[in-house]
């Protein structure tokens, strides 16, 4: 690959953080590690080894409908406090939408 940079998912308690050094040494220079919005202490070792290992580290709160902003924003706050670069707020349910 000479433009492009190869990513990859993780969803901890599927994915390990020997399948992540695996896929480091495979190129992956991106990670983006997933947990349900509720759930990003789960992601704690994942996102700080991924840091160690010089990854660019994305936190990635699935079904974001199930929370409300503010706690959707805590849940981000603790990714960033991991060590994430970014942190995607993502929903695949269609109903991510403000409620009056």
């Amino acid at each position: 690959m000479k433009r492009a940079r190869i990513s990859a998912l993780l969803i901890p308690g599927i994915g390990t953080v020997d399948h992540m050094r695996l896929v480091h040494d495979c190129g992956v220079k991106t990670i983006r590690i997933a947990t349900h919005c509720t759930e990003a202490d789960v992601a704690e070792q994942h996102i700080g080894t991924a840091r160690k290992m010089g990854l660019d580290t994305v936190g990635f709160l699935m079904m974001a409908h199930m929370q409300e902003p503010a706690a959707l924003a805590q849940q981000a706050k603790l990714m960033e406090s991991y060590g994430a670069n970014c942190v995607y707020c993502t929903d695949s349910a269609g109903i991510s939408c403000p409620t009056a």
